[in-house]
């Protein structure tokens, strides 16, 4: 597995742009839907376009399950 560090770049589809974009790694919250609660500075991928939580690498999902 491939493991990102904050500053390192990517390419993803943006859902919000419609296309393929770069992002960027960064720390953010995040907003686990079923539950509501925000899980702070979670590593994700963030569309350099238009600055949305484009996807969270498999590194970072064992971290909010923790949280639930």
């Amino acid at each position: 597995m491939h493991l990102w560090r904050e500053g390192d770049r990517s390419e993803a589809i943006c859902s919000a742009c419609e296309r393929r974009v770069t992002t960027t790694f960064q720390l953010r919250p995040y907003m686990l839907r079923e539950s509501g609660i925000e899980v702070p500075e979670v590593l994700v991928a963030v569309c350099d376009v238009c600055d949305r939580i484009v996807a969270i690498p498999a590194q970072s999902t064992p971290m909010p399950r923790k949280v639930c």
